[in-house]
């Protein structure tokens, strides 16, 4: 068996972002306490994003894909049940003032990209209905070559 693509991506998340000399802390799941007839149990949760990073004093909300796929499709990565919660916590930080987005590695056959998406725009599709995916150099994405070390700060222009 391989290594799982999105392992990967997140090591090299945290190393190649601290390497420029930014700030990058991976949030871990949560635990779920509940009461179930009488009992207390846990259970794993999911966290509202992946990772918390600072760049150039401003804070980066994120979460991260790894997609095998050449596009950023909405309604299986944003808008479906499991993960609905992460667009609207990222629409949250964004809306107080912070940087908010989705970090996506695309590792598939000919693209090997590294792109930001930033939830305003994100919103702005899912609001419109249009587009229904991003591909890598949509209009308002920002890439980069997958060999290149992720520079978060380039990506997100600051």
């Amino acid at each position: 068996m391989g290594i799982d693509p999105w392992k990967q991506f997140e090591k090299r998340i945290l190393t190649e972002v601290r390497i420029c000399g930014n700030t990058c802390i991976r949030i871990p799941d949560k635990i779920i306490h509940y009461n179930s007839g009488g009992r207390y149990s846990f259970a794993r949760g999911k966290t509202e994003f992946d990772f918390v990073a600072g760049i150039n004093g401003r804070a980066v909300f994120f979460d991260a894909k790894a997609l095998s796929g050449n596009l950023f499709n909405l309604a299986s990565i944003v808008t479906r049940p499991k993960s609905i919660h992460q667009y609207y916590a990222l629409q949250d930080a964004y809306r107080t003032g912070n940087i908010a987005g989705y970090l996506v590695w695309f590792y598939g056959s000919n693209i090997q990209k590294i792109c930001w998406i930033p939830i305003n725009l994100v919103a702005s599709a899912v609001k419109s209905g249009f587009p229904k995916s991003f591909p890598y150099n949509y209009s308002g994405v920002k890439s980069q070559d997958d060999f290149v070390r992720i520079d978060l700060g380039k990506l997100i222009d600051q």
